[in-house]
Formats: C-alpha cells, structure tokens, sequence
C-alpha cells in the first residue's frame, strides 16, 4: 500500500501558478515554475516565497529547551532557524 504524499498549506497555489512537483520524503514539493533564467530574473525583480513545509522540524520544551537548542546550534553543520513561541501541528 503506498502512503499519500504530503502537501504544503500553499501547495494549490502554487499548482495554479504551473509549479511542476517533486517528492521529496513523502511530501510533493515546488521543483520548478518555467526556466532557471526566468525564474532567477522575477526573484530578482518581484518577490520569493519559500516553503518550508517539508523541511524537518523539532519542538524542544521544558526547563532545558534553551540549553538543548544551544548544545545543537554548536554541534550542527546545516542552517537552523528558531521560533520561538510558536506552535507546531
């Protein structure tokens, strides 16, 4: 039995906007809109929306939560962003 892919809250608006998907652990994800030129001249000249979606993500609470997200912020070698303060579903 194959599970279902997993789709983003904007994942319909971007299929309306021509995104052609690929999955990426489970989750259909924007791979490309038209051509890398195009696509590199309108982030130049408009906006850019990322979605993080199926990017992993850690919720760390209790009394310890600010020195465990220290001891991984030293040890890690990939880009982390913090929210602090914000739920997670």
């Amino acid at each position: 039995m194959q599970s279902a892919k997993k789709l983003s809250p904007v994942h319909l608006k971007v299929q309306e906007s021509g995104a052609q998907f690929a999955e990426v652990s489970g989750w259909q994800v924007p791979e490309v809109f038209s051509s890398i030129e195009n696509e590199t001249m309108s982030a130049r000249e408009g906006v850019v929306l990322a979605d993080g979606s199926a990017s992993g993500k850690i919720l760390v609470e209790g009394n310890s939560a600010a020195s465990v997200f220290e001891s991984v912020m030293e040890t890690s070698s990939m880009p982390i962003s913090l929210a602090i303060g914000q739920g997670m579903s």
